[in-house]
């Protein structure tokens, strides 16, 4: 887990709990989180709310899956039906993270065109030119 927060303590616990310590590392707060996206087998984002998810076109930008909760607005707007599980249910993400672990390609995908540098690039231009 890369990253610092309020729930670090509660997340550190509940690995001692469920005894996966030898599976969980917890990196804390890194400049440049891009090699473990990078390296890492797929990438989940389990947020109740979320706004445009930069961390998972970051994410495929690194050709690193994605599995994600289907939040109101972001994620279902990046990614297919099949990457997404619905908010607050932790049988269903869990089933999608299980199933990404031995099936990992199953969840690969390419950025959509809209999200591509030269896209949004035009679609700023023609914003700030209709501003003038």
């Amino acid at each position: 887990m890369v990253g610092q927060g309020p729930l670090e303590e509660k997340s550190r616990d509940l690995v001692k709990k469920l005894n996966i310590k030898d599976k969980v590392i917890f990196s804390g707060f890194q400049n440049n989180p891009y090699p473990y996206m990078k390296n890492a087998k797929f990438m989940v984002l389990s947020s109740e709310f979320e706004g445009l998810g930069m961390v998972i076109l970051e994410s495929l930008a690194l050709n690193t899956p994605v599995i994600s909760t289907d939040c109101n607005s972001g994620p279902r707007e990046i990614l297919p039906k099949k990457n997404l599980t619905p908010v607050n249910d932790v049988n269903a993400l869990a089933l999608r993270i299980s199933d990404a672990s031995n099936n990992t390609i199953n969840y690969s995908c390419n950025i959509r065109k809209e999200f591509l540098l030269e896209n949004v690039v035009k679609e700023y231009i023609k914003l700030t030119c209709n501003t003038m």
